[in-house]
């Protein structure tokens, strides 16, 4: 599940890149200007608080990704930033293989089953996070 207004949308230039989305070479060159396919996505005011915040309770960045529609880098930048600042990383690579999957599945359910009331709350129309 993805959210409508948090997702990317992208523009479909004709003539100037290729279906995989590089831009075109001729005679060695690139064709056009290299404007990005994706517009950059503004955050919302509390977007990376929520995202700090569903960290702290275990779920992956490719969970987080795929919630809100941000590529892995961005969310990888607010997580690495919130280290610094004392959010604690819990390494889940010790951990039994089917114990590992197991808790994501489960993650992966709650963050879904929660994810509108994250929106709310990052849209403003609610005051607490749930």
């Amino acid at each position: 599940m993805r959210v409508p207004y948090l997702r990317r949308e992208r523009a479909a230039i004709v003539g100037k890149f290729t279906p995989t989305g590089k831009p075109k070479k001729v005679r060695g060159i690139f064709y056009g200007d290299l404007t990005p396919l994706t517009p950059r996505v503004p955050f919302f005011r509390r977007e990376k608080a929520a995202i700090i915040k569903i960290r702290r309770q275990g779920v992956s960045i490719n969970q987080l990704t795929k919630a809100f529609g941000r590529s892995t880098s961005c969310i990888h930048r607010i997580v690495k930033n919130a280290e610094r600042y004392g959010l604690e990383h819990f390494d889940k690579r010790k951990l039994p293989p089917l114990l590992r999957r197991r808790s994501a599945s489960f993650r992966w359910q709650t963050l879904m089953n929660l994810m509108p009331k994250w929106i709310a709350w990052i849209t403003e129309s609610v005051e607490k996070p749930p």
